[in-house]
């Protein structure tokens, strides 16, 4: 994996910002890689893959892009939004999100605070595919607040863009669990999402592959699926007698 200068969004910080925090975001950059990678082994540990490599090479090797995000404090939160709610377009993002809250998913329609986790990480719309929906990606967003400024560092690790991109075949049984997206290559890939805006299902439902079946068969993985997804997204979240009511009063 390489690196790519990080992009700094905010007033009057990106510039000066980046060369005063350079050498620290050059170091920080090489942790956040070996994390990766880490994580990746790990993933493909656990999803029972022959090869513990598996997303080595193509599949996570173009330059890793590094987002600093700053949101200035605002005396109105509800006239503004953050970022727009999107899927992570890439394999998986590394998150460093500081200790204030300002980041929600997209639970079961409703917008849920996700209380600041260290060393957090996302996963992203290829990982989905590349799982055949067993790791799924979540919907996401980030909102101001009106008492102080947020920061996050945000680590994205992509596919080169020649890569030519499927559901692993380890992932895959034709009658139980055919194949649920055709294959591509990145750079389609990332033509389809910036064309959907990063809208999950409208990304999804361009690869998406419609199979003739028997209404009434239960699908085990999918219901797998939905409680992994329901665990990842409970587990960053508070309680539920604490959603947030006001999406954009968090």
């Amino acid at each position: 994996m390489g690196v790519c200068l990080a992009t700094c969004k905010g007033p009057r910080v990106g510039f000066w910002w980046a060369v005063r925090c350079a050498q620290h975001l050059a170091k920080y950059a090489v942790a956040v890689q070996d994390l990766a990678r880490r994580f990746l082994r790990l993933i493909a540990e656990g999803l029972g893959f022959d090869n513990h490599d598996f997303f080595e090479g193509d599949l996570s090797g173009r330059e890793t892009l590094m987002n600093v995000n700053y949101y200035p404090r605002c005396p109105n939160p509800s006239l503004t939004m953050g970022i727009r709610p999107h899927s992570d377009g890439h394999l998986l993002t590394i998150l460093s999100q500081g200790d204030v809250s300002g980041l929600q998913a997209k639970h079961r329609g409703r917008w849920i605070r996700v209380q600041p986790i260290h060393n957090a990480f996302v996963i992203g719309l290829q990982m989905e595919i590349v799982t055949n929906g067993l790791l799924p990606s979540v919907e996401h967003r980030a909102v101001t607040n009106s008492a102080m400024a947020r920061m996050s560092v945000a680590s994205l690790i992509r596919p080169k863009m020649d890569c030519r991109i499927g559901s692993a075949p380890t992932m895959l049984n034709e009658e139980t669990n055919p194949p649920k997206y055709k294959d591509y290559t990145c750079s389609e890939f990332t033509e389809a999402y910036e064309a959907a805006a990063g809208n999950r299902e409208t990304v999804l439902d361009f690869f998406k592959i419609h199979h003739t079946q028997n209404r009434a068969c239960v699908n085990e993985h999918a219901l797998i699926s939905g409680l992994l997804k329901e665990l990842f997204v409970c587990s960053l979240c508070r309680p539920p007698n604490n959603d947030c009511q006001n999406v954009y009063a968090c």
